[in-house]
């Protein structure tokens, strides 16, 4: 069994704080950023300030809904099932009436008339549009369409590991104006497709359909619109994916790796040839089935099942506890430390079950800026083209070669990799 006294953290002899990332002009602008909204916090929750163009405050911690019976009666709308039950191909032929009746299906004629349709789009204009998409392929009551309020997961098929936690929901609105800005600044309609496609994904607005309408815009906006396209139509089905893929966890290896050594949160290995996390997430009791907290009301919380969610995936579990330690050596996450023989771990467990509603804000805090930036770099990389970071790929002939991350994303859509 490991020594659980909280050790001295030898993450590094002279460890990066905040200021120290702000002030490093080697580090990627978009991190100097975010350190620099974060480096007044010491010891207490930092003071982040909302811009004053962000309508999306940040929210106060909720009382987590309770779960309802799964055996409630299934939702309907004109008597057909919504959400993730609706009907893939009847929804799917309704997007032919919808595109028609907001005259898309001029503005999709040509390819001067799509980049003029993309280059003049407000970004209140493009959370609408996905925002009715949505609607239509899930059928969606008008009333109900809207983002999502809540915090969305990505899990591996067949199991409960967590693969990817998404961006908080109080950020989408904000991520998706810097999505269409990066498109706007394209020349060219194939990457502005793309940095849309990749970016909704990345985003992930809905809690359903965002893989749907992600190809559908990709499709639409390389190939045009016309009445009845099956091909259209099979995008939106469920094999869709199959055909185009803009997923941006294609290239996350790449982002993330640069990422988390700018960030100092990772050292390379070159006996390894990997990157090794300072500091590793586990859970130490294995009866914990469900995290216990300080308090069975913090428990019902909505941030405490958020913190839950951020700490249980695999990149924030070891990038959230070491930049909240730079600030605070002496709270719960610090007690939260074992030294195993020169490793530390972060027992996730031991954190959720003292943790104060003040600490599991400020872990929330760090996962909000540490994603969004994430994405911020996501969509840099995918708007230099052939000059963004390379990394290593096989080619036509299965050779291993560096390709520019944009190229290879870039490739993949066209179905040539």
């Amino acid at each position: 069994m490991p020594d659980e006294t909280p050790p001295n953290i030898p993450i590094d002899e002279t460890p990066p704080t905040y200021e120290d990332i702000a002030a490093d002009e080697s580090v990627p602008p978009v991190i100097r950023e975010h350190a620099e909204r974060l480096s007044s916090a010491s010891g207490e929750i930092a003071k982040i300030a909302v811009d004053e163009t962000d309508s999306l405050p940040r929210t106060v911690t909720k009382k987590h809904p309770k779960q309802k019976s799964s055996h409630k009666k299934q939702k309907k709308h004109l008597g057909y099932p919504t959400g993730m039950n609706a009907d893939r191909e009847r929804q799917a032929g309704k997007i032919d009436r919808m595109i028609q009746l907001t005259g898309l299906d001029e503005a999709l004629k040509t390819e001067e008339s799509r980049i003029e349709f993309i280059d003049s789009l407000t970004p209140v204009d493009f959370v609408r549009l996905l925002r009715e998409m949505n609607g239509v392929l899930l059928n969606i009551p008008s009333s109900e369409r809207g983002l999502t309020e809540a915090i969305q997961v990505s899990v591996e098929p067949g199991t409960r590991k967590i693969l990817e936690v998404h961006p908080a929901s109080e950020d989408k609105e904000l991520l998706l104006k810097e999505v269409l800005e990066k498109a706007q600044g394209m020349i060219d309609i194939e990457d502005k497709s793309m940095i849309l496609a990749v970016g909704i994904n990345a985003v992930h607005p809905f809690p359903e359909g965002n893989g749907r309408i992600a190809r559908s815009i990709y499709y639409l906006l390389m190939k045009g619109y016309r009445y009845g396209d099956e091909e259209l139509r099979a995008l939106m089905g469920k094999s869709g994916e199959k055909i185009i893929s803009p997923d941006p966890n294609l290239i996350r290896p790449g982002i993330m790796g640069n990422f988390e050594l700018d960030m100092g949160t990772h050292m390379y290995d070159p006996k390894t040839n990997s990157l090794i996390p300072k500091i590793s997430p586990i859970v130490v009791d294995k009866r914990f089935g469900t995290f216990r907290a300080k308090s069975s009301e913090l428990a019902s919380t909505l941030r405490y099942q958020e913190v839950s969610l951020i700490l249980s995936q695999e990149d924030f579990g070891c990038i959230v506890p070491f930049l909240a330690l730079l600030s605070d050596r002496s709270g719960t996450a610090y007690k939260s430390l074992i030294d195993d023989k020169g490793k530390l771990f972060f027992g996730i467990d031991l954190f959720l079950t003292k943790a104060s509603q003040e600490e599991l804000d400020y872990f929330y805090e760090i996962y909000r800026d540490v994603k969004n930036a994430y994405i911020s770099i996501l969509l840099s990389q995918l708007s230099l083209g052939k000059d963004s970071d390379q990394i290593l790929w096989p080619n036509h002939d299965g050779v291993i070669e560096k390709w520019p991350m944009a190229e290879i994303m870039k490739a993949h859509l066209s179905g040539k990799l």
